[in-house]
């Protein structure tokens, strides 16, 4: 038997989703700006993406490790969701990253990102929604598994 939701916690879930899509409606619009300030500069737009062969006989686990934000510049496979700053590209994605939002605010812990390493670059194989929430929130670096990609 479940228990009923108190008023409060109901209430408290309800300004949490409104900061939430206030998050999300704001990167968005931050995201078509940058986009076209970075397109007149002729800079990348969308996140690199990692050649898409199998690399599992290539890679080797390095463990959990703190990685900057800013060192992340790729993906293996959500090249068009996300754009090269992982400002959110599409409307579709709102209440994925709107839930993830949601438990950052909450401080409930969530799993480390999947990143893939090559050379110096970081390309996420898991965690796009998390990694733009916590840019959202002005996060500098998170924790990570990573697997090293090598030649």
């Amino acid at each position: 038997m479940f228990a009923t939701p108190s008023a409060a916690f109901i209430e408290e879930n309800a300004n949490f989703r409104v900061q939430a899509r206030r998050m999300f409606d704001g990167r968005m619009m931050q995201g078509r700006v940058t986009r076209m300030a970075r397109s007149l500069r002729r800079q990348p737009i969308y996140l690199r993406a990692l050649a898409s062969a199998d690399h599992t006989e290539r890679t080797r686990y390095l463990g959990v490790q703190t990685v900057s934000l800013d060192a992340i510049s790729g993906t293996e496979n959500r090249s068009t969701e996300f754009d090269a700053r992982f400002y959110p590209t599409e409307d579709h994605i709102e209440e994925r990253w709107v839930n993830v939002a949601i438990a950052f605010l909450r401080g409930i812990p969530l799993p480390p990102v999947l990143l893939i390493k090559v050379g110096n670059d970081y390309y996420v194989r898991d965690g796009h929604h998390r990694i733009s929430v916590m840019r959202a929130l002005g996060f500098s670096s998170l924790e990570a598994e990573v697997i090293v990609l090598e030649d």
